[in-house]
Order: structure tokens, then sequence, then C-alpha cells
């Protein structure tokens, strides 16, 4: 009697628990699809590179290192004028955040560090600064994003700074101009629905105080991508964008940047355009391939 009286409250109570079941799992599927966490929102976003349309092609002019480890996921070159400092994030066995010295004579490896900063983070692009060379490294969040100096005779670290700043993720690229520093931020923003997805530069005193943020894409949408930076004189930077496949020439106001032009990059392999960390030798253009794993000077401009 017991389990005849039971059976119809147990078959309700399954019944019940197979729908919220139901419910939970859609829920877990359907949420981030409509309110993405701003990082998520990012990474579903970052896709391979679309070529920027109707804008000057950038020629490739001849590799200046190749044959470089099969690493995944090269991240930029700097150059104290002898040697190639390549930066790595990730290697294909899971090793990230290596530094590997090359003579730019020769392209012989000289030295490395495989395991130059904690597996946590990872590396970005990085520059020779008054004999240093800093590498920014970020986190899994707008919480954590840093500059590492290293000594490039030992590849070791020497000075580290906090650059997070006010929900900006992904510092990508540092460089130093008119006694500041200058950070590109690859995305995300402020985490206002509105600025979920931005590339900003932010600049920073000498001692890495009192940032302030230009984003680069207020009048153009949100967008994500830039990778690295150099200012070409007093008033204009160049920054590559990974997400437009381009390197853009943008022109400082004193209040901000505006966008000049865009240049389309050459493919590194096929349906894959640079874009990258680079850096400039005796009035050239390096660029580093995140895919072909060499180092190919590209003629600016075209």
């Amino acid at each position: 009697m017991l389990q005849r009286e039971g059976s119809p409250l147990r078959l309700l109570v399954a019944v019940f628990g197979a729908a919220m079941l139901v419910l939970v799992a859609t829920v877990t599927v359907a949420y981030p699809r409509v309110f993405p966490r701003p990082a998520e929102a990012c990474y579903n976003d970052y896709v391979t590179p679309r070529r920027t349309a109707d804008a000057p092609a950038m020629k490739l002019a001849g590799d200046a290192l190749s044959g470089l480890p099969d690493d995944a996921a090269w991240q930029g070159v700097a150059t104290d004028g002898i040697h190639w400092f390549l930066l790595t994030s990730e290697t294909p066995t899971g090793t990230r955040n290596q530094i590997r010295t090359y003579l730019i004579d020769t392209g012989e490896l000289v030295d490395s560090n495989l395991d130059a900063y904690g597996d946590k983070y990872r590396f970005s692009s990085g520059e020779v600064v008054n004999g240093l060379l800093y590498v920014t490294v970020r986190g899994h969040g707008s919480d954590w994003s840093h500059v590492v100096a290293y000594d490039p005779a030992t590849l070791e670290i020497v000075q580290e700074a906090d650059i997070a700043h006010d929900g900006y993720m992904f510092p990508e690229g540092v460089t130093r101009h008119d006694g500041h520093w200058w950070v590109i931020f690859s995305g995300c923003g402020s985490f206002e629905p509105e600025n979920a997805k931005k590339s900003a530069i932010v600049r920073y005193d000498s001692d890495w105080a009192n940032p302030v943020a230009y984003d680069l894409f207020a009048n153009r949408g949100a967008e994500i991508g830039g990778q690295d930076i150099w200012w070409t004189d007093d008033a204009e930077v160049l920054i590559t964008h990974h997400d437009r496949g381009a390197l853009e020439q943008w022109h400082w106001t004193g209040a901000g940047f505006e966008l000049v032009r865009s240049y389309a990059m050459p493919d590194e392999e096929p349906g894959r355009p640079f874009g990258q960390g680079f850096t400039r030798l005796d009035g050239r253009w390096y660029f580093a391939g995140r895919y072909s794993d060499r180092v190919s000077e590209l003629e600016f401009p075209p």
C-alpha cells in the first residue's frame, strides 16, 4: 500500500527533477552567449584575422631570421642592434614564456631562458629600452597586467611593474616616448556593455604611475586586436592589429589618437596575415611570425 501510494509522488519528484536539470543545462549553455563575461566575449571574437579592405598592401622584403623552433604563439621580436630577442607565450608542449637570443649577423642562437616567467601568465610583445628588455605580461583578467624588465645579457628579471588599470585587459606591447611609458592593450576595456571590447593605449609616467587611457576605437565601434606599438616621430604611432590583419598609423593630437591610415599585412602563411610584435632596426621594420616561425622584414610605407 505504501509503495503504491508513494509511486505517483516519486514520479512527480522525478519529473520535476528532470525538468530542473533541463532548465539548469539550458541556462548554463545559453547564459554565456547572451551575457558573456568580458574575457569570454573577447576570446570568442578573437578569430582568424580579417584583412583590412581597401588598404594599401604591405610588401614582404624577405626573412631576417628563419628556421626558428616549431613553437606556438610567437609574440614579439626586439633588438639591441646586435641581437634579436624572440618572445613566445606558449609552445606545443605547454611550456610558456620563453626568450631566445640570436645574433643578427649570423642567426646563431646564443642564449635562452625557457622558463622566463610563471606558467599562470603569458608573454606578449616587448622592446629594448635604455639597455633593458621590457616585456608585457598578461594574466587571465583585468586585475593583473605587468611589465617585466630583463637584463639582455643574462635574460634574468631585474625590474617588474604592476600596470593593471580600470578594467583594461591583455597588455600586448610597450614603448617609451617623451618621458612616458606607453602600453597597447588589446581589449576588453571597462566592463560596461558599450565598452566591452576595445583596443586602447595607456600612458604611464616614468615610474609606471598616473595611467591615462586613450581608447583607439571610440568612434569606430568596439574592437579588439591591438598587438604592439612604436612611435615613429613626435606625433605618430604604429600599431599592429591582429583582428584586422593590419598595420595602423595613428596621429597623436595631444589629447588622444586619430587614425591616419591602415595598411594590409601580407600573409606569413595562406590566410594568416602578420599581426604580432614588431621592431625597427636601421630604418627597417621587422615582424615576428606567429605561425611561420621566422622574423621577416616588411616594407613600410608600401
